[in-house]
């Protein structure tokens, strides 16, 4: 039997994110299908991932489970120097155009490090998948000593000069998970992460224009793994022929990447017009100066009794199926899970021309309204959705057909040939 294990680095417990709900769908796949997998993962919570997972997959969470407790006093020492580099640099850590070192990111990747090496000495997995270059080149440096890993340079990864005595095995295969917008993944990496990428047995990006890209920059070995979409969402299906009246968006509550504030605006240049409809906003809502400002741009026009703050939900092909119309206002996207699976109920839906993954999921015209930046345009093709219920019938129907590629069925075998090729060749 095949040991697969997960890294990552990102929140898990009590957290509905696309990259956690990706990788909890993955390991409750794989393990039905005989694999053993381990999901690992650095959470200040304590708890259970926020999506469900198979008795049989076994959760670390390295803050708790092991080495003991994340909040030692290093950790409260890391944030005090923090906060006075803060100080001598402001709240951009930048001196002299250069970045400062972030002495808490700096006790996580020690922290992590430590940690994820005791769980590779008590049990080395055949295959290691990572959500993140940064996560793949914490790896590396674990097994550096070992299996005479490439090396990797200690100053960028923060970490402590430290062996690790790790069982006498075959080195494990690496693939790196880029979960994001390639483009900006590029335009962010550091030296360190595009080694990692290099090399890596395979990296995994979710749109196939990322592949060229990622090649442009060296990146030998890429592979098009686009996310998988429940299979619930294909079970379920939105009845369109009954009108809601009901605008649903699914995304956290973010000003910079997800802005709701621009959907409230459009919804609010049009409401007077349809005084039966109301938006609905799923998603976490951590920041709460930003929710107020949303609340307060709600009351300006005049709409607070329409715009429903619905919070987090486990429940969400629920809320789909009882929807007219998919509103998905982002900037950048990896993917757009929530998009998709709007789609995959038989929402038509609206995003923006110039998101990246969103311009590719939405077929301007067919499934749905790709927009122009701005306010205006999003408020009108809301209107012409609005006004014809046939038009969001048929556009439905072509949303839904769309996603079939994205079905948990064909991803996850694109992954278990993945994987067996690589395997072959490793």
């Amino acid at each position: 039997m095949k040991k697969i294990m997960l890294i990552d680095e990102f929140k898990l417990v009590n957290y509905a994110g696309g990259i956690e709900q990706v990788v909890c769908g993955f390991a409750n796949d794989f393990v039905r299908r005989g694999y053993d997998v381990t999901l690992v993962s650095l959470d200040r919570e304590k708890g259970v991932p926020f999506f469900p997972l198979d008795e049989r997959v076994s959760f670390i969470n390295l803050c708790y489970d092991i080495g003991g407790l994340y909040f030692t006093p290093a950790y409260f020492w890391s944030k005090l120097k923090k906060e006075f580099v803060r100080l001598l640099y402001g709240p951009g850590l930048i001196s002299k155009g250069k970045k400062v070192r972030d002495p808490k990111k700096e006790y996580y990747y020690n922290e992590f490090e430590r940690r994820l090496a005791l769980v590779f000495a008590k049990d080395m997995p055949d295959i290691i998948l990572t959500s993140s270059a940064t996560s793949t080149a914490i790896v590396m440096n674990i097994l550096h000593n070992k299996f005479s890993a490439p090396p990797v340079d200690k100053n960028i990864l923060y970490r402590d000069n430290v062996s690790y005595a790790v069982r006498n095995v075959k080195k494990p295969m690496i693939v790196t998970m880029c979960h994001i917008n390639v483009s900006n993944a590029i335009r962010n990496a550091t030296p360190i992460q595009i080694h990692a990428w290099k090399e890596s047995a395979c990296v995994s990006v979710l749109m196939q224009s990322y592949v060229e890209q990622m090649k442009r920059i060296g990146i030998s070995s890429v592979y098009w793994m686009p996310n998988a979409v429940n299979q619930v969402f294909f079970d379920r299906r939105a009845d369109l022929s009954v009108c809601h009246h009901k605008i649903v968006c699914v995304g956290r509550i973010e000003e910079h990447q997800k802005r709701p504030h621009l959907l409230i605006q459009a919804f609010g240049k049009i409401a007077k017009r349809y005084p039966e409809w109301s938006l609905h906003l799923y998603g976490e809502q951590s920041n709460a100066h930003y929710v107020n400002r949303l609340k307060k741009l709600a009351d300006e026009y005049q709409v607070t009794d329409r715009v429903i703050f619905e919070g987090p939900s486990n429940a969400i092909v629920d809320h789909l199926q009882e929807a007219d119309i998919f509103a998905f206002p982002s900037s950048v996207e990896g993917f757009g899970i929530a998009l998709a699976e709007a789609m995959a109920v038989g929402l038509p839906a609206i995003g923006y021309r110039s998101c990246g993954a969103v311009n590719e999921l939405i077929i301007d015209g067919e499934n749905g309204f790709l927009c122009d930046d701005g306010v205006d345009d999003f408020a009108n093709k809301l209107a012409m959705l609005i006004d014809n219920q046939a038009l969001r019938i048929q556009m439905g129907e072509k949303a839904r057909q769309s996603m079939q590629i994205y079905s948990p069925q064909r991803i996850w075998d694109r992954w278990e040939s993945l994987l067996n090729s690589l395997i072959a060749t490793h």
